[in-house]
């Protein structure tokens, strides 16, 4: 899961300067960054594997949880960066174009929300990206990934600075920091067990029930998985009603695809299919939200926060924002607004001569309505 934690968090230094030898002089300077309007992002990655096992309301609860505790504690920082940068004066490394000597910027990167989100989501590993630029300097400095030291979300780096930094001692100098965090929980030792089950789906070996979807597609399935996962599955199979009888339960309207998705995520917890479309991904929603499919929720509803606005399907943005606008808890509150965010990028189609949703919604749900509306032109 890659999550943008900062864009622009900005701050003022002070450098200390001091000359380690007539070849070598070191600036040294402090950077704590903090905030109490973090505003975690959800971004788009090609490994979408996470979002099984990560939850980004946890993410921004975490946060929530230090910016109150440093508020009690009267604690200033959040995230800290300790650099170091060393100008080494070889007339061999003066730079032809600038006649300036290469510089080397060395830092250390830790700080409260860090080791925080690092305990708290239990993880594996921990990737931080930082970019670090200095008003009125010509220089910056962008780190690549940077893994974490051991256990620890503490994070060192070495790097030839971008431009030249060139500051008196004890000057103040501002600067902003943009950090991305990419989290990798712990695994659990299920994936051998989920591969099993994934072949008795295939197979439909030893099957004993069935699962019809709303044009009729017969799909096999076992009892003890769907009750497993289910608490409505569990109540219906022990319930002694006729599709219990039967051996089959149709459900809804629901279409041929969602059905394979749905028990390919209640089989081995893939997701794959949900990803390549917004229609199916609401689907999966609708379904979890439903038939209490565990888990189920909280994993497309972390899709639909990580997938980009043009993933959506407009009248799927209308249909997430009329499902979950009365949910309270657990993110919901996230999924409102990133389907509000949608369709207020899609307005120019939604506003039409030719579109009638809107109208249709004001016919049918005039609060719903209002509220998109109030919401479009506040944010302009």
């Amino acid at each position: 899961m890659r999550v943008n934690l900062a864009r622009n968090s900005a701050g003022v230094t002070r450098f200390l300067a001091r000359r380690k030898s007539t070849e070598t002089s070191v600036i040294r300077a402090n950077l704590s960054c903090v905030t109490d309007s973090w505003k975690p992002e959800l971004l788009e990655d090609e490994d979408s594997s996470d979002l099984n096992d990560l939850n980004f309301e946890d993410v921004h609860n975490i946060i929530k949880e230090v910016i109150s505790t440093r508020t009690v504690r009267m604690m200033q920082t959040d995230i800290i960066v300790d650099l170091t940068v060393t100008t080494q004066k070889k007339r061999s490394d003066v730079c032809e174009i600038c006649n300036s000597s290469p510089q080397m910027v060395t830092g250390r990167v830790c700080g409260p929300l860090l080791q925080e989100l690092y305990r708290g989501l239990n993880l594996e590993e921990m990737k931080l990206q930082l970019v670090i630029s200095f008003e009125d300097l010509p220089c910056h400095i962008v780190t690549q990934d940077l893994s974490s030291e051991g256990s620890s979300a503490v994070f060192l780096f070495e790097q030839e600075l971008c431009g030249t930094l060139k500051v008196l001692c004890n000057s103040l100098v501002h600067f902003s920091i943009a950090a991305e965090l990419t989290l990798k929980p712990q695994r659990s030792p299920t994936n051998e067990v989920a591969e099993r089950t994934k072949a008795y789906l295939e197979t439909g070996v030893v099957s004993d029930f069935s699962l019809i979807s709303g044009e009729g597609v017969s799909i096999p399935c076992h009892k003890i998985l769907l009750e497993n996962c289910s608490e409505f599955f569990k109540g219906l199979l022990h319930s002694g009603m006729k599709e219990v009888q039967e051996g089959k339960c149709r459900l809804g309207s629901s279409s041929k695809e969602g059905l394979e998705a749905l028990l390919k995520f209640v089989y081995s917890r893939d997701v794959e299919d949900a990803l390549a479309s917004s229609e199916l991904a609401y689907e999966l929603l609708e379904f979890g939200l439903t038939y209490q499919i565990s888990g189920l929720d909280d994993v497309m509803k972390n899709i639909f926060l990580w997938k980009e606005s043009e993933w959506w399907d407009t009248q799927v943005a209308f249909e997430v924002f009329l499902r979950v606008r009365h949910l309270e808890g657990c993110g919901w509150e996230l999924l409102k607004k990133k389907a509000m965010d949608v369709l207020k990028s899609k307005n120019y189609m939604l506003m039409s001569d030719s579109d009638t949703r809107m109208e249709k919604l004001w016919s049918y749900d005039s609060k719903a309505a209002k509220e998109l509306m109030q919401f479009w032109f506040k944010n302009e």
